[in-house]
């Protein structure tokens, strides 16, 4: 049975991947943006592995285990699930920036030809700091001392650096 539930999430990721790398190519392509097969096999990768994960998620549950390995079993798909979704929003990420510097490029101003690679990077960087509090949380950590370090982290951190925040906003001002 549990061959048989890898078979049907195989199948069912092949499908959703086929259906939204389509969906994506179309897209970008009716935009004027150009979307080569690797960058979608890339970017539909971790969509098909959120999407077995979260059918084998939905599948273990109907097969009759004890508690302990019907545990094991769902904790190892929601991470993996979990992580699929870190790197699928950050792939999405990838192609919003693409679609913005797109359009950066069609206007006659400089500025956000440098603003939206800084913003792709910093959404980026948002969603692995996000990523990584779900992981640990679909692992049983306790994130809230780990949030909490990170928070008191960050107040040392812009404390420390004022002065290299200010001259960043200042050169922004400038551009």
């Amino acid at each position: 049975a549990i061959f048989f539930i890898i078979f049907l999430s195989l199948i069912v990721e092949r499908i959703v991947r086929f259906v939204i790398g389509r969906y994506v190519s179309k897209w970008l392509i009716g935009k004027g943006i150009k979307f080569e097969k690797e960058k979608e096999r890339s970017f539909t990768l971790p969509i098909g592995i959120m999407t077995f994960a979260g059918f084998w998620t939905l599948a273990i549950r109907l097969l009759e285990f004890q508690d302990s390995e019907l545990s094991a079993f769902l904790r190892g798909g929601f991470v993996v699930f979990t992580i699929a979704c870190v790197f699928a929003a950050n792939r999405i990420v990838d192609v919003i920036g693409v679609w913005l510097l797109d359009k950066a490029i069609d206007t006659e101003n400089k500025y956000d030809d440098i603003l939206v690679p800084l913003v792709s990077k910093t959404l980026k960087f948002l969603v692995f700091c996000v990523g990584i509090v779900f992981i640990g949380n679909s692992l049983t950590l306790d994130m809230k001392s780990i949030i909490a370090g990170m928070g008191i982290g960050g107040f040392a951190f812009a404390f420390a650096a004022k002065d290299t925040i200010a001259n960043l906003f200042g050169s922004l001002t400038v551009l």
